[in-house]
C-alpha cells in the first residue's frame, strides 16, 4: 500500500494564503499596539512637502539646529505617509506597512521556488518574518526591507541568465534613493552582480548599468551628496550614532536576539555556500552579518539574505515525512513564538487612540500656555512635540540623527542626565519650558529648584517652567 504524501509535499492550495494572513494579523497587531516616535516627525514632513512645495533640506523644526542643511533621504516616503495618514489616518499606515513587510516576504517566498519542499519554505520564511518582528513599525524603513527582497529576487533571475535584470536594478535605486538611506544596500548588491559580469565576459560595458545605478542616485534633491552621506554614515560614524538603540551591536543576552540566533545556528548547521553559484550568497549574507552585529538595523535584512541563502544550499533536497512533518512543526512553533510576543498587544486595537503613549495633555497645554517657549524633553518625545506644536513651538532635538549629530552626546545627554554643568546648558540654549516623564532625574532636579516651577502634572508627565 503507497504511503500517503505528507503535507511537505502536497500542501493545500490555501495553505500559502493562511501563513500569509497569520503573519499579517501578528504585524498588524504589533503595529497596532506600539506606535514609533518616528511616525510623527516623517508626517510633519510629507506635510511640509505636499501642502506647501518644500523639500526637507533644511531644518525647520529645532531651535537648536535652525537652518541646518539636510539630507532628505526619506523625502518620497514622508509625502507618501502624510497623504496616507490624511485619507485614512493611523489604521490605513498601519495596513500599507503590513503590505510592504507582506511583500517583502512573499518575494522571498517566490524565491524560493519549486525546487525546495514546501514545508522546507515554509519554514525558512516564517524564520524571515521573526527576524523582522523586532523592526516591524510604520517606519519609512519598510520600503528598504522590500526592495531588498526585491533585490534579492533580481538576482537569481540573473543568475538564471536574464541579463537585462542589472538594467533593472539600476532603474530601482532611482526610487529607492528618494525613499530611504537603505538604497546604498541596492547599489552594493547592483556593483556585485556587474562586476561578476565584467569577470565572466571581459567586456567594460558590463559595468554600464552599475554606471547608471550610480548617476541615479543622484537625481535627488540633494544631488550627489545623497549618494555620499549613506557611505559617510556606515565607514565614519558620528559619535551621537552610538546613542541610538537600533544602531548598537546586538546583545546576544537579550530575549529579542533569539530570531537572529536561530539564523545564525541554521547557517552553521547547514553550511551555506556550500553549492558553487554565479553569485557570491555567503559572501553576502555573511557581509549583513557583521554589519547586523555591529549596528543591529540591518539584522532584518540579514535575515532576508540569509532566509535565500539557506534555501539554495537545501534545493532539491528530498524529505522524508517525519522531516516534513518537523519543519511543519517548527513552522507553527515559531508563528506561535511571533505571536507569544504581542501577548500584551491589545484585543482590540484602539485606532482612534493611537497618541496614547505620548504626552498628549502636556502639549496642549504647552501649546495654549507656552507657545513662544524654548522647550526642553526627552528624545524619543521630540518627534511627537513636532507633530502637535510645530510650526508656532521649536523643539530641541528629535528622533532624526540629522541634523544633531554632536547635540546628542553633549549638551542634550548633559541636561538629560544632570551632569556636571547641565545647569548652564540649560541658560546657555535659553529653556524656559520642560516637558519631562515624571520618574527620570531631571525631573527630580527641576522639582527641587525653586527657580523652576512645575505648572502641569498628569500621571505620567510634568511640565516645568522657568520663572523670572
Amino acid at each position: 500500500m503507497p504511503m500517503k504524501p505528507s503535507i511537505s509535499e502536497t500542501p493545500a492550495r490555501w495553505l500559502p494564503l493562511l501563513f500569509f494572513t497569520v503573519i499579517g494579523v501578528i504585524f498588524v497587531l504589533h503595529m497596532a499596539a506600539y506606535v514609533d516616535p518616528d511616525l510623527f516627525f516623517h508626517i510633519k514632513e510629507g506635510e511640509k512637502l505636499v501642502v506647501l512645495g518644500r523639500f526637507p533640506v533644511l531644518e525647520e523644526f529645532s531651535f537648536t539646529a535652525a537652518g541646518k542643511e539636510m539630507v532628505a533621504t526619506e523625502w518620497l516616503a514622508d509625502a507618501g505617509s502624510f497623504l496616507i495618514f490624511r485619507a485614512a489616518g493611523y489604521p490605513g499606515l498601519v495596513l500599507f506597512h503590513a503590505v510592504l513587510f507582506l511583500a517583502a516576504l512573499a518575494v522571498l517566498f517566490r524565491f524560493m521556488r519549486d525546487d525546495l519542499p514546501p514545508s522546507m519554505r515554509f519554514l525558512l520564511v516564517a524564520l524571515a518574518a521573526f527576524g523582522l518582528m523586532n523592526f516591524i513599525a510604520v517606519r519609512v524603513h519598510a520600503f528598504t526591507i522590500l526592495f531588498m527582497s526585491l533585490y534579492l529576487f533580481a538576482i537569481r533571475l540573473w543568475e538564471d541568465g536574464r541579463r537585462w535584470v542589472p538594467w533593472a536594478m539600476a532603474a530601482g535605486l532611482l526610487v529607492w534613493v528618494n525613499i530611504h538611506g537603505g538604497f546604498m544596500l541596492g547599489w552594493v548588491t547592483l556593483g556585485l552582480v556587474c562586476l561578476l559580469e565584467f569577470k565572466n565576459t571581459k567586456r567594460l560595458v558590463a559595468l554600464a548599468p552599475w554606471g547608471l545605478g550610480t548617476a541615479l542616485c543622484c537625481v535627488h534633491p540633494n544631488g550627489m551628496t545623497a549618494l555620499l552621506y549613506p557611505i559617510w554614515f556606515m565607514a565614519m560614524p558620528p559619535a551621537g550614532r552610538s546613542m541610538i538603540l537600533e544602531w548598537k551591536p546586538l546583545d546576544c543576552s537579550h530575549p529579542s536576539s533569539i530570531p537572529y540566533l536561530v539564523m545564525i545556528g541554521a547557517l552553521c548547521w547547514v553550511g551555506i555556500g556550500a553549492q558553487r553559484r554565479a553569485f557570491p550568497w555567503a559572501l553576502l549574507t555573511l557581509m549583513l552579518l557583521a554589519l547586523g552585529l555591529r549596528g543591529r538595523k540591518l539584522l532584518p535584512i540579514f535575515t532576508l539574505s540569509a532566509a535565500a541563502s539557506l534555501s539554495l544550499t537545501l534545493r532539491q533536497s528530498v524529505l522524508k515525512p517525519w522531516q516534513g512533518r518537523l519543519c511543519v512543526t517548527a513552522t507553527a512553533a515559531i508563528l506561535l513564538a511571533m505571536g507569544f510576543l504581542e501577548r500584551k498587544a491589545p484585543s482590540s486595537p484602539n485606532w482612534r487612540d493611537w497618541e496614547s503613549g505620548y504626552p498628549r495633555a502636556a502639549a496642549e497645554f504647552v501649546s495654549s500656555r507656552h507657545p513662544d517657549a524654548r522647550i526642553f524633553h526627552p528624545y524619543t518625545w521630540g518627534g511627537y512635540l513636532i507633530y502637535k506644536l510645530s510650526p508656532k513651538t521649536k523643539v530641541f532635538i528629535d528622533g532624526r540623527l540629522d541634523p544633531y549629530w554632536s547635540l546628542l552626546p553633549n549638551d542634550y545627554t548633559t541636561i538629560m542626565e544632570c551632569l556636571p554643568g547641565w545647569r548652564d546648558r540649560l541658560a546657555d540654549w535659553a529653556i524656559d519650558v520642560a516637558v519631562l516623564p515624571r520618574t527620570t532625574r531631571l525631573a527630580h532636579a527641576l522639582g527641587a529648584d525653586p527657580r523652576w516651577r512645575p505648572v502641569f502634572d498628569d500621571a505620567n508627565t510634568v511640565v516645568f517652567a522657568l520663572q523670572r
